[in-house]
């Protein structure tokens, strides 16, 4: 099924938005940057932050090749159920075909209550002494079966999201000075 592709700003079936994340390298639709799954939203009607999770086919644009791009309809895991929906609006005309028609276990409907197939996800937030969050601090998280993912902290001192099927250990290193 076509889907149009959703991008940081748009909204929430709930009302509220796609949050902005760090982003190493430019993945942008019409100047906004791509939505990706495992990304933060926030919520109006709960007012909380949740977590963008697939719903629908099987196919998937990937940014950097390891994080895949959310489409309109994904949803968004926060307190609510059930789960509200992404409206994506400000790409304009940018689509993608996720497959759906041809995957018969695909996941689809409101019932949707968990990503898949990411069962498990970890940030970490880095801080100072006085407990204030440390900023644009570059770091490197490796895990036990070997996955490396760097990047930089963003305002809140917070890491990009690691997400897996299964539950692992991960290492967090500061990088430079």
């Amino acid at each position: 099924m076509r889907r149009k592709i959703a991008v940081v700003g748009d909204t929430l079936t709930s009302g509220g938005r796609l949050l902005p994340y760090v982003q190493s390298v430019g993945f942008r639709f019409h100047g906004h940057m791509a939505a990706l799954i495992g990304g933060a939203a926030y919520c109006d009607a709960c007012a909380s932050v949740g977590t963008t999770a697939k719903a629908g086919g099987p196919r998937r644009m990937h940014y950097l090749s390891t994080r895949d791009v959310a489409l309109d309809g994904d949803a968004v895991l926060c307190k609510c159920q059930p789960s509200p929906r992404i409206v994506a609006a400000l790409s304009l005309e940018s689509w993608y075909e996720d497959m759906a028609e041809h995957d018969a276990g695909a996941t689809t409907g409101p019932d949707l209550l968990q990503p898949a197939p990411c069962r498990y996800g970890e940030r970490f937030t880095l801080v100072n002494r006085s407990n204030k969050p440390l900023a644009g601090v570059r770091y490197r998280i490796t895990s036990d079966s070997g996955d490396v993912f760097t990047g930089t902290t963003d305002m809140h001192g917070q890491t990009e999201r690691y997400l897996s099927g299964t539950a692992v250990s991960l290492k967090l290193e500061r990088l430079g000075s």
